[in-house]
């Protein structure tokens, strides 16, 4: 990665970790065994010579070369102002290049390149800062309103990498012996590590980079349109094991765990380690900055699980102040370099894995990884507690006013050389694997596979990727498998469409015929085996479904479908009766209230139809649509009620509307229902001050607070902080009244400590600490009788609360209407079971598919 990260954790899906990588279609990627054949990336060139058809030449257009980063770009230099305006012309730069849907020009990436993300701007976003007024302005001129939260929410992470920490990694990497090859890049952000990587690597490596924020990866593609640039989070990229040379990152940081069942308890920064380990091939490399935690922290979790698969080449320490300049932040990293071992080659290197103390010029002793304890030089700096990244006097390097980057040349040179060995070349590939597959087909579901010209594929998003490099057994496996599965959806098309039985007959016949060919050979389909080779496929549930499958002994009985009919015929069409009746078949087909399909029912005109159905449909004046009473009178009934009572007054249509919802109204809760205490966000900050004044006997309280963090802020004039209810009758000598109040809108419990000068450390007073506690209790007593004392201020808040809290009226769903055809005749449902499938389809309407006639229950 090339930031520092506290990436927010986003992703909430398994890493499949049997997919392949679309390699030959459309891109390239990657060819390790048993996976689709890696091709180079083809030369983009336009053509010179005129085509038969073509009345006149075309002329050749040159491409731009591919970017590198120079000194003359000044990356990340500059004040915050100069930093906040590069920003905005790259981001205005970049509208203007996808507008015109054309390729950056080698000057304008020179713009684009300039781009540092607001990790060290986020005053840019503070609305009370009314210093960067006009560049917050233009920001949101230029941002949609998603990419404008995006933008905000990224200032805790969207830190980029200093240049000179980059070269000297790559200056390591060569002194290694890596010269080239397959390169990850697994947070790229603005794809720093591309644009700095040597000329000599860059012309013999291919380079793929995962990046999670959207508009960064929108401006790295702009500046490296010939790289494999990815949108998405680490552990949802779809990448090839053992497939990797060198995996270079600047790690994100963060306290928080992605979801990836491999790996459940480590932190973000770990997590990368580990998993690039899995894509990186035996012998490889991995050059990445981390937090200190990384080695320093007493969990050796992540050290030992990377320790029994890699060797530790070395590490080196950063300066607090190493990412200052271009990332306005400082924090203490460490750059870590480890080779994967190879297989059956014993773990060595140098010991890490465990912690040892050093003491510093000052005599402070702090804990550091052992590698550290036996290399000092290591570490460009010294280990102070001065440190306040994430809480106060925690260890730090503070710089020793050396040149980072003469530092960095000279432990490089004490790190080891020539420990690298590139992975076996990638086998030839034959003329027939070149030959470009024809496009994905609309029967082929994504990531599923199929065979083409008698090929084995893979679906990748719209093209077929060919599994050219399986093994004769596995080919076979494969082929077996999805001539059961094809012949399982022709048996399972021929009970839904109703076909003749003599059809049915035939594709159940042909289904045991496949099955028992597969299960005479492989085993069954339940076995790990196959289950491992098909993974990935969306069919391979359906598959599993055709046993019964004892693990403990390992065999298989065959399901009903062999056997028998499992899907039964769609039911005949229920009677119309009534109005009623149709619109339970209208719900039934269409999955909401559609007049036109009701009127051609009872062949009536929309208005006989809703005269019928007054009081049960109701249409909606804030979408103009009509509803169902279950739906419409459920909700924040409150701000419909109020939204009918508005369409009410300018047309009558809507008076039903007002009139049924006041019926299904909550019934409003009384002060002794509501549990107000003092850090209760829904008060008003105007009431929390009129409380201070009126406690402290003095005007003048200011009471804020921040919607973003949920913080209060209690502030006070100077009359109001010598009062002496502020300092003695509701406070104390060492936390004041207006102190007090603030720890208690915060939900904090006052401590009062004191200096040891003995042991040098802070103890906490007893005395001091329980006249505090004893002031705020009394003080959120009082709190608990004020607020309801004036009646004015008792029905504002009460009718405040039940506004926004008591507004919600469940809605009940009853799905006797449905019909679900092409369910299994064995399985009858229950009346609850059939409410829960019309709210699952109800819900999926609404979030997807709005404007859909057909509800495909």
């Amino acid at each position: 990665m090339d930031r520092l990260s506290l990436r927010r954790a986003d992703s909430s899906r398994q890493l499949d970790l049997f997919s392949f990588v679309p390699a030959v279609l459309p891109r390239r990627q990657p060819a390790p065994e048993e996976a689709p054949v890696v091709l180079p990336f083809p030369e983009r060139s336009i053509p010179t010579e005129p085509r038969p058809t073509d009345p006149t030449p075309i002329l050749a257009v040159p491409e731009p070369a591919p970017f590198r980063i120079h000194d003359r770009h000044r990356l990340g230099q500059g004040s915050l102002a100069q930093k906040c305006r590069d920003n905005l012309a790259a981001l205005t730069l970049l509208k203007r290049l996808e507008s015109e849907a054309r390729t950056a020009t080698h000057e304008e990436r020179a713009v684009l390149v300039r781009y540092v993300g607001w990790g060290g701007l986020p005053q840019v976003f503070d609305e009370r800062n009314p210093n960067w007024t006009r560049e917050r302005t233009e920001l949101r001129r230029l941002l949609s309103d998603d990419e404008f939260r995006s933008a905000r929410a990224s200032t805790l992470n969207a830190h980029y990498t200093a240049a000179p920490v980059i070269r000297a990694i790559y200056v390591a990497l060569e002194q290694f012996g890596f010269a080239g090859g397959r390169v990850l890049e697994p947070a790229c952000g603005l794809g720093h590590f591309l644009g700095l990587m040597p000329e000599a690597m860059r012309e013999r490596s291919t380079f793929t980079g995962i990046e999670i924020d959207g508009l960064t990866a929108r401006l790295a593609r702009a500046l490296y349109p010939e790289a494999d640039l990815l949108h998405s989070p680490f552990e949802e990229a779809r990448l090839q094991p053992d497939s990797f040379d060198l995996a270079v990152s600047n790690v994100p940081f963060g306290d928080y765990r992605p979801f990836d069942p491999r790996f459940p308890k480590l932190l973000i920064h770990d997590y990368f380690f580990a998993a690039a380990l899995a894509w990186v091939h035996p012998g490889g490399l991995i050059a990445f900055i981390t937090s200190r935690g990384t080695l320093d922290k007493q969990d050796a979790t992540l050290r030992d699980l990377v320790a029994a698969q890699a060797d530790l080449l070395g590490a080196i320490r950063l300066p607090n102040t190493a990412f200052k300049e271009n990332a306005n932040t400082e924090v203490t990293t460490d750059i870590v370099f480890l080779r994967k071992c190879l297989p059956g080659e014993a773990p060595s290197g140098p010991p890490w894995r465990e912690l040892a103390p050093v003491r510093n010029s000052v005599g402070d002793t702090i804990t550091v990884n052992e590698y550290f304890a036996a290399h000092p030089d290591r570490m460009l700096g010294e280990m102070r507690l001065t440190g306040r990244m994430y809480r106060q006097q925690e260890p730090t390097l503070v710089p020793n006013g050396r040149d980072l980057s003469e530092q960095l040349a000279e432990v490089i040179r004490q790190l080891p050389f020539d420990c690298y060995r590139p992975a076996d070349p990638v086998p030839a590939v034959s003329t027939a694997v070149s030959i470009e597959a024809p496009p994905a087909p609309e029967t082929v579901k994504p990531h599923a596979f199929t065979l083409v010209q008698g090929r084995l594929a893979r679906r990748e998003g719209d093209a077929l990727v060919i599994l050219s490099s399986l093994s004769e057994t596995a080919a076979q496996r494969l082929r077996g498998l999805i001539r059961v599965r094809d012949a399982l959806r022709h048996c399972l098309q021929t009970q839904w469409q109703d076909q003749p039985e003599d059809d049915q007959l035939s594709a159940r016949a042909a289904l045991n015929q496949a099955y028992d060919t597969f299960v005479t050979r492989f085993g069954p389909l339940s076995g790990r085996s196959n289950v491992s080779a098909f993974r990935g496929d969306p069919d391979l549930p359906l598959l599993l479904s055709l046993e019964q499958f004892d693990r403990e002994s390992g065999t298989a009985t065959k399901a009903a479908i062999f056997r028998e009919r499992t899907i039964a015929p769609r039911p005949p069409a229920p009677e119309i009766r009534d109005a009623r009746s149709a619109l339970l078949v209208t719900l039934a087909e269409r999955g909401r209230v559609d007049l036109e399909h009701l009127s051609r029912l009872l062949h009536l005109d929309e208005a006989d139809v809703l005269r019928e159905l007054q009081g049960i449909v109701f249409l909606n004046p804030s979408t103009q649509a009509w509803e169902t009473d279950d739906e419409y009178l459920s909700g924040n009934v409150r701000e419909k009620l109020r939204t009918a009572e508005a369409a009410a007054r300018l047309g009558a249509r809507f008076a039903p509307n007002v009139e049924a919802l006041r019926s299904v109204q909550p019934e409003d809760l009384s002060p002794a229902d509501i549990d107000a205490r003092l850090g209760s966000a829904w008060i008003p900050a105007s009431d929390l001050a009129a409380f201070a004044e009126s406690l402290l006997g003095e005007r003048g309280v200011e009471i804020t607070h921040s919607d973003l963090i949920g913080s209060w802020g209690v502030k006070g004039s100077w009359n109001v902080r010598i009062s002496v209810a502020n300092t003695t009758e509701w406070g104390t000598d060492r936390r004041s009244a207006l102190d007090l109040l603030e720890d208690a809108l915060n939900l904090r419990t006052p401590t009062i400590y004191d200096h040891d000068p003995v042991n040098d450390r802070m103890v906490v007073n007893g005395p001091a600490t329980e006249a505090a506690r004893d002031r705020q209790q009394k003080m959120k007593d009082r709190f608990q009788a004020w607020l309801w004392e004036d009646d004015a201020r008792r029905e504002r808040l009460c009718w405040l609360y039940n506004d926004r809290f008591n507004a919600i009226r469940l809605r009940t769903f009853n799905g006797d209407h449905l019909q679900l055809p092409g369910a299994s005749h064995a399985v009858v449902l229950r009346p609850h079971q059939k409410a829960a499938v019309w709210r699952i389809v109800t819900v999926r309407r609404s979030r997807i598919a709005p404007a859909v006639d057909e509800c495909d229950a």
